[in-house]
């Protein structure tokens, strides 16, 4: 490795170290934040339910306090501002006992490759700590408890060589929030709602030093102007971008053609905390260990943040989906399922995997396909998984601790929203696993559902 090039690495490395204790103090000083926070809009009634135990034990409840709801809708903005971490046990803790006073969040696994020295041992405590607030008709509470999250592990840095900067990642969204103010959150206003967990996942993401990419089609002016105060962020309106897929294939599409872009990741704009797994995706394709990475959401973090009925309905369509292509060849015997719904998927930024994720499909002549189906979302971020792994490339799958946000759960269990978000997901079940169905069979030669543009 040339001198120059070791001298950028370690100018790199000074400062993503630098950037992580800035973003450590950040988070410190939101969590107490909204502490104070909560004690301004909350009632003079607040309680106790249990005292702050320094030395909890894992799984036993750190604190849990009590508020009276007034006014209900600000101090839901208020409880919901950052307060939905995961919060990893630091190494001091000696891996056994919870000081509360300690609490920051863990570097994790992935994340220590970037901001550690070569070969240097790292120590992964079992387990993290996770903050929830749970809000009922009169009464907020916040809980905040141990949970086991594996066996623990020490693992060794990998060399110089094999850490990425994270100007080679671009993350890749489609925006349309045509009506979007800036204001407090009001989970009637679904659009406000929504803008602000892109946003904060945009702000995420530049923040990391990620490329941003956004095919926008028509969002407000107030959103768009949020979006100039970062320099990584690219705004994508030149493209085809008639319905859905084509929009979030126009995102990869200009992804692709940024000089020195390695590699490309693709989300929904709500799931901020996909950002945090980006590196668990990349280090996969970095080590060529894989082409394309789904991320597979671990079970007791993806049952805990998700509305019950979208953790139900999430899981059968995966099964009818894994289903499909096992019928078809294209997942053979002994294959895990994989987690098609999870939306975390990472690719090389390379010519032969790029056309995968944005080949264009049509029905064959004389077939009557459901138009949502070529649309939607299934199409954007299932299909090229699907290609990729009929052409025989490394298809892996990576488990990620990803929490769906919290603020989108509620939304989604707003007792005048559930019924039709419900119907939505019954909707994206059924155009999921009949799209799966039409291009597996069609790649299998059963039937020709499907042909390219």
């Amino acid at each position: 490795m040339s001198i120059e090039r070791t001298g950028r690495l370690q100018e790199n490395i000074a400062g993503i170290r630098e950037s992580a204790a800035r973003t450590k103090e950040i988070i410190e000083q939101s969590i107490w934040k909204n502490f104070s926070l909560i004690d301004k809009v909350a009632s003079a009634n607040k309680r106790e339910i249990a005292p702050l135990n320094k030395e909890a034990q894992i799984g036993e409840q750190i604190f849990s306090q009590e508020f009276d709801l007034s006014p209900r809708e600000e101090l839901t903005a208020e409880l919901h501002e950052g307060m939905e971490e995961t919060i990893g046990v630091p190494k001091e803790s000696g891996g056994v006992k919870v000081r509360a006073d300690l609490l920051y969040p863990l570097t994790r696994t992935e994340r220590a490759v970037l901001l550690r020295n070569p070969g240097e041992e790292v120590v992964i405590p079992p387990y993290t700590i996770h903050q929830t607030t749970n809000l009922g008709d009169e009464k907020a509470t916040l809980t905040a408890r141990g949970i086991k999250t594996g066996e623990g592990r020490t693992i060794k840095n990998p060399d110089v060589k094999e850490i990425f900067n994270p100007d080679e990642v671009a993350v890749c969204i489609a925006t349309q929030y045509k009506d979007w103010t800036p204001g407090n959150i009001d989970l009637s206003n679904e659009t406000r709602t929504r803008g602000y967990l892109a946003l904060g996942l945009i702000r995420e993401a530049a923040h990391h030093g990620y490329r941003v990419i956004i095919a926008d089609t028509g969002s407000s002016n107030p959103f768009l102007e949020e979006l100039k105060i970062y320099r990584n962020v690219t705004i994508v309106n030149d493209k085809d971008m008639s319905n859905f897929a084509k929009q979030k294939k126009a995102a990869i599409e200009a992804a692709s053609e940024i000089n020195g872009v390695k590699y490309i990741f693709r989300i929904e704009p709500e799931k901020v905390d996909s950002i945090t797994h980006i590196p668990a995706h990349v280090e996969l394709l970095l080590q060529s260990q894989a082409d394309v990475v789904v991320g597979k959401r671990r079970s007791q973090e993806f049952e805990a943040s998700y509305p019950d009925y979208g953790f139900t309905i999430e899981n059968e369509t995966n099964r009818q989906m894994n289903e499909h292509l096992r019928n078809n060849g294209i997942l053979k015997d002994g294959e895990e399922d994989l987690d098609l719904y999870s939306g975390l998927i990472a690719f090389k930024n390379n010519p032969a995997v790029v056309e995968l994720f944005t080949r264009r499909f049509k029905p064959a002549g004389g077939e009557q396909i459901d138009p949502k189906i070529l649309d939607s979302w299934m199409n954007a971020q299932v299909y090229g998984v699907v290609l990729a792994l009929h052409k025989g490339l490394k298809v892996k799958q990576v488990e990620v601790p990803f929490w769906y946000a919290g603020l989108q759960k509620l939304n989604e269990l707003h007792p005048n929203k559930v019924s039709s978000f419900k119907d939505k997901r019954i909707m994206q079940q059924k155009v999921g696993s009949d799209g799966v169905q039409l291009l597996a069979e069609t790649l299998s030669g059963k039937h020709l559902h499907l042909v390219q543009e």
